[in-house]
């Protein structure tokens, strides 16, 4: 059974479902023009109820799953706070294809450090937008495929995403602040997508080992592109501020007014430049080799 709606013609009535009853063949004469289109909108009805019994979830899974990801009491107990607000650091393993986190990051204002590594999370997305004062996040194995909503985390100084399949970088360059980058690991496979990364005027720190352009310049490079290939010249032409790639740092020298890219000694190379480096650095040996590392990871 069909009916007419015709509050939807006239707002301002209020009439019952008798008045608004209508044939099929009288319907044209109650139907404005618009552009064409009529304005009326029909119900249909079945003979069965009109309101049958909603589905209930089941209540109980339904809270146990609020209190293994989301509640206060849960976020208290990883971060080791009594006060949510005292949180600087959380480290969690979540899945987001069984529980979405929500905007968790509303209840944890002050959080500096996010440890998620491990955890099952197919876009930064699934964080929220409450995370704005953090500074470093770890999402390592976590089976990202892009980093779509990266932006929102505006504070970001080191990121690590490592073993992910990420092809795109290019949501990174909004982060202004990001000293440290680990893509180690993931799929990037054109300079063109490193490009990206020189506009994050902060940017230090770049890990790329395991990534297809680390062997070719791009996906389609012929035999003797890749013969000819300088991956780690090529690199820092495309991102000239950088430092330190894949742990080890550019060595530049001025010639002729111009920055002239050294190799590594060998004898250096096995040194590898950790990305938190100040902290070893105070314990290794007062070496020409280390007082470089220094320099460029604060120059």
């Amino acid at each position: 059974m069909a009916c007419v709606d015709e509050n939807c013609l006239y707002p301002g009535k209020n009439k019952s479902m008798e008045d608004d009853m209508l044939t099929l063949e009288g319907m044209s004469d109650h139907m404005p023009r618009i552009g064409g289109y009529s304005g009326v909108r029909i119900r249909e009805f079945d003979d069965g109820n009109v309101n049958p019994e909603p589905v209930k979830r089941d209540d109980k899974n339904t809270e146990d799953l609020w209190e293994e990801f989301l509640s206060p009491n849960k976020l208290k107990s990883l971060s080791g706070v009594s006060n949510l607000d005292d949180a600087t650091c959380l480290e969690m393993l979540v899945n987001t294809d069984e529980q979405s986190l929500g905007n968790f990051g509303a209840m944890l204002p002050n959080l500096v450090q996010l440890k998620l590594s491990n955890s099952v999370i197919s876009t930064v997305r699934d964080l929220g937008t409450s995370l704005g004062n953090l500074k470093i996040l770890w999402m390592s194995q976590c089976g990202l495929t892009d980093l779509d909503g990266i932006s929102s985390l505006s504070s970001l100084v080191e990121l690590f995403v490592a073993f992910n399949d990420i092809n795109d970088v290019s949501p990174v360059s909004m982060l202004d602040n990001l000293e440290v980058l680990d893509l180690e690991g993931n799929l990037i496979d054109d300079l063109s997508q490193v490009e990206f990364l020189s506009l994050c005027s902060s940017l230090k720190s770049l890990n790329l080992e395991g990534n297809p352009v680390c062997v070719a310049p791009h996906a389609n490079s012929s035999a003797e592109e890749m013969a000819g290939y300088e991956y780690r010249k090529s690199i820092h032409q495309a991102v000239p501020r950088l430092k330190i790639l894949d742990d080890e740092p550019f060595l530049v020298e001025k010639v002729g007014g111009k920055d002239v890219l050294r190799d590594m000694p060998e004898s250096a190379k096995s040194a590898r430049v950790p990305n938190h480096s100040i902290t070893l650095l105070a314990f290794a040996p007062h070496s020409l080799f280390f007082m470089i590392v220094f320099l460029f990871r604060f120059w």
